[in-house]
């Protein structure tokens, strides 16, 4: 394998370590938001429609139902099944490259062996 195509496998690493880094702190942003998302939109149904505050167990139930929360736990899973995707083409791209260096490794080897 040329240099050429290593430093561009190489090239492509770091690509792919920073869009999983990325990908990665999207995830961990949204999972860590997730409590305080609800516990905003139960702050927003304290009030029941007849002016009496709800009970505790009803704000979480209208909070779980509102879009907002639906659409934050959706984008929740999208970035999850992002960071896992990047994290398997990182990995996958690890492996390769560990391939080419082993093999880099094993063509000088024969060519001392044989003294090409």
């Amino acid at each position: 394998m040329n240099e050429i195509h290593k430093e561009f496998e190489i090239s492509k690493l770091r690509k792919l370590g920073v869009d999983h880094a990325n990908a990665d702190a999207d995830y961990k942003l949204l999972v860590e938001t997730k409590k305080i998302r609800l516990a905003d939109l139960m702050q927003e149904y304290h009030m029941g429609p007849n002016g009496k505050p709800n009970s505790v167990a009803q704000q979480e139930v209208l909070a779980l139902a509102d879009q907002r929360y639906k659409d934050h736990i959706n984008a929740m899973i999208e970035a999850g099944r992002r960071e896992l995707v990047l994290r398997y083409e990182k990995r996958t791209l690890e492996m390769h490259l560990e391939l080419i260096k082993v093999d880099s490794y094993n063509q000088t080897q024969e060519k001392k062996a044989y003294a090409i």
